[in-house]
């Protein structure tokens, strides 16, 4: 095979593998962002859970504080209504007693319900222990998948930069000794969008791209160059032995 047809087809596998990188590249990304929001969700599943214990329990205090202040305003309404002179007074403290009276039957009921919560929220916490360990595990292990991710983009960002060099040498020998070959090429590759460019002649007759068949015209060798331009697909049909 001719040098500068092994250069051309050294030049597609390149950009091939090039693409392929890039590829791969473009969706790490996203699933690196999907990992994070696995991790993301796991987390804010623990924070719930610690936000309600927080909570239960901060409403448990505000109730045990109300409660004392109660217990206090009785006994002082009670110690007061010892010392009433008159009728008036006496009904004034009687009520107040009547209120603290209801106040703290209502403030222990509630105490006594909060107190019923978070010993059933304990116990569930419990007995979610080993599933609470699970998640601990799961987050520890999607953050190892998100590190080999991000360790993979920096492999393939490195291999990518390698081919890329590689390339460029590759063109700078086509164009400074084979400039023909080069632009029919190119040409080619902007006329298809896609790869490959370079494909081998099938059968004699077809097109190793689009596989359809060719015209008896266009079998043609072009200023010397030993391919055509497959008027289907636009692709360089070599017309050699495959190696």
């Amino acid at each position: 095979m001719d040098e500068y047809i092994q250069f051309m087809l050294a030049l597609q596998d390149y950009e091939i593998r090039s693409l392929e990188l890039t590829r791969k590249l473009g969706h790490i990304p996203q699933e690196i962002r999907d990992l994070d929001f696995k991790i993301d969700a796991y987390k804010q599943q623990q924070l719930r859970q610690m936000e309600k214990a927080q909570n239960l329990k901060k409403m448990i205090r505000d109730v045990e504080q109300n409660l004392k202040f109660e217990e206090d305003q009785l006994n002082q309404n009670k110690s007061k209504l010892n010392l009433v002179k008159n009728q008036q007074e006496y009904k004034i403290f009687s009520k107040k007693i009547e209120d603290n009276t209801r106040k703290i039957e209502a403030l222990e009921e509630t105490l006594m319900t909060k107190l019923l919560e978070l010993d059933e929220f304990n116990l569930r916490s419990g007995e979610n222990a080993s599933a609470s360990t699970c998640e601990e595990e799961n987050i520890a292990i999607i953050k190892n998948q998100r590190a080999e991710k991000e360790a993979t983009i920096s492999h393939l960002i490195e291999n990518n930069e390698e081919i890329k060099s590689k390339m460029m040498a590759i063109r700078d020998i086509l164009q400074k000794n084979y400039p023909i070959c080069l632009r029919y090429y190119d040409g080619a590759k902007q006329a298809i969008h896609k790869m490959p460019a370079v494909v081998y002649l099938k059968d004699e007759r077809y097109c190793g791209g689009c596989h359809l068949k060719l015209s008896h015209g266009n079998l043609i060798l072009d200023h010397g160059l030993p391919f055509i331009v497959c008027e289907s697909c636009a692709r360089l049909v070599l017309i050699t032995t495959a190696m």
